[in-house]
């Protein structure tokens, strides 16, 4: 059983749907046809951005430059501060 016919079965709103259709004289299968593309355009952006991996920070980034009033400003890493600063 795929989602459409599930929700045939249990969503009032996509009976009420189903019963205009059929009034119509759609056939059960095209009305199947079109649910399921529906369904496509609702759950299809979702998984996109599920998949979609997340904008890193600037914070978080590896090269550690930063804007700031239009200019970037590279700051030392914390290796080059501890060989600087010793004896």
């Amino acid at each position: 059983m795929d989602i459409a016919t599930n929700r045939l079965i249990h969503d009032p709103r996509t009976r009420e749907y189903a019963a205009r259709r059929t009034a119509t004289s759609s056939s059960r299968k095209e009305i199947i046809r079109i649910l399921e593309r529906y369904i496509v355009r609702q759950v299809f952006p979702e998984i996109r951005r599920a998949l979609t991996p997340p904008q890193s920070s600037p914070q978080t980034a590896r090269h550690r430059g930063h804007q700031r009033h239009g200019r970037s400003i590279q700051l030392p890493l914390k290796a080059e501060l501890v060989r600087n600063t010793g004896p």
